[in-house]
């Protein structure tokens, strides 16, 4: 995502001069000043590139100049021009390496494309800005994506020691508990994401997983919770209706086996029917469902019916058995249905709390 004025990174000098990180001891000439002036106005205007000329004379005038490399940094970040800008960061921490706000921008600008390298600047600013959360949950993140959980964990830890009330390290802590097999601590975040954002879909679905995780018996319900701001879900409905089934709860797990469909019948959805009609003894109904399920998917259909005759447990029950030859003609005469893969799961990463008035 470009940066934009909503956007502004931590750092980022605002038009107010009394709010700028620029100290006396910096200020220059006043056309040197002007100039600064002109840039910071196309940036509130989101003119990004107009912004160059005049930072570029700035630097033209005094090299040594820190915080003309770190607007033009920003600028360049805004232009999606991440080579140039890590380039510009790297002059203005050569010229002031503990301004916080050019690490802290650094690292982000490393962070989707080279969470390894990102550690460092991240790691400075950490060091930089110790009462502020957002630096630590940064560092977390860049922990995470390189696989080192445990450290990612203490990172998340101590941003929400710093600010309990973040909702996004409270989420991402506890999605890494899960990771490392500790359900009931990865409970306790997402209850505590949700009575800050009671119907945060993230955090019902994480409390969902994470009594799921535990066996605890209300899993269900926290699932169908979810279910009910995010019904799209396939994966976590389908759980569901597992865990209904498990507690033959078999009315309730047909009616999300409907929801489910919204119209259209599956290979598993029918085998899902199959396995529930079976385990209420509802055997002609079952004959039904494994012919649907013949003309979706005709070349496995001997495996099929041996597969619901197990399922029922009953080796060569009559009603069972009066479906296989169903079986036979159309394994015959189809050709076998393409199944399409299931849909990858995209992560992103928001990064809220970059915009100016929002850094922590």
């Amino acid at each position: 995502m470009a940066p934009v004025q909503g956007m502004q990174l931590t750092g980022q000098a605002p038009s107010s001069a009394k709010t700028s990180p620029q100290s006396k001891s910096q200020k220059v000439a006043n056309p040197l000043n002007d100039l600064l002036d002109e840039a910071q106005r196309e940036i509130d205007k989101n003119n990004f590139e107009a912004a160059i000329a005049p930072l570029q004379k700035v630097i033209a005038e005094q090299p040594a100049f820190a915080f003309a490399h770190f607007q033009l940094a920003y600028v360049f970040t805004a232009l999606k021009r991440p080579g140039d800008a890590r380039a510009e960061y790297e002059r203005t921490l050569a010229i002031e390496p503990k301004m916080s706000g050019a690490h802290l921008n650094l690292g982000i600008l490393l962070l989707d494309t080279d969470a390894l390298a990102a550690l460092t600047p991240l790691g400075k600013a950490v060091e930089l800005l110790p009462s502020q959360s957002r630096p630590r949950f940064l560092l977390g993140v860049a922990e995470e994506r390189t696989g080192s959980l445990a450290k990612a964990a203490e990172c998340f830890e101590s941003a929400v020691r710093l600010d309990p009330r973040d909702v996004e390290t409270l989420l991402h802590l506890g999605n890494l508990y899960l990771q490392l097999e500790r359900p009931g601590d990865a409970e306790a975040k997402f209850r505590s994401s949700l009575e800050l954002q009671a119907n945060e879909p993230r955090a019902l679905s994480g409390l969902a997983r994470s009594l799921d995780a535990q066996k605890k018996p209300e899993a269900a319900d926290a699932y169908g919770k979810y279910l009910a701001v995010q019904p799209s879900d396939a994966a976590a409905r389908a759980r569901l209706i597992r865990l209904l089934m498990d507690a033959q709860q078999y009315d309730s797990a047909l009616v999300q086996l409907d929801l489910a469909n919204s119209g259209k019948v599956s290979l598993e959805s029918l085998k899902l029917r199959a396995d529930i009609q079976i385990a209420q003894k509802k055997w002609d109904d079952s004959i039904v469902t494994l012919r649907q399920a013949i003309v979706l998917a005709p070349d496995d259909a001997q495996r099929q019916a041996d597969g619901f005759r197990h399922r029922a447990n009953l080796p060569e029950h009559g009603a069972l058995t009066q479906a296989q030859p169903a079986f036979v003609p159309a394994h015959a005469r189809a050709k076998p249905a393409r199944q399409n893969a299931n849909p990858a799961i995209e992560f992103r990463f928001h990064r809220r709390g970059l915009a100016r008035g929002h850094s922590r």
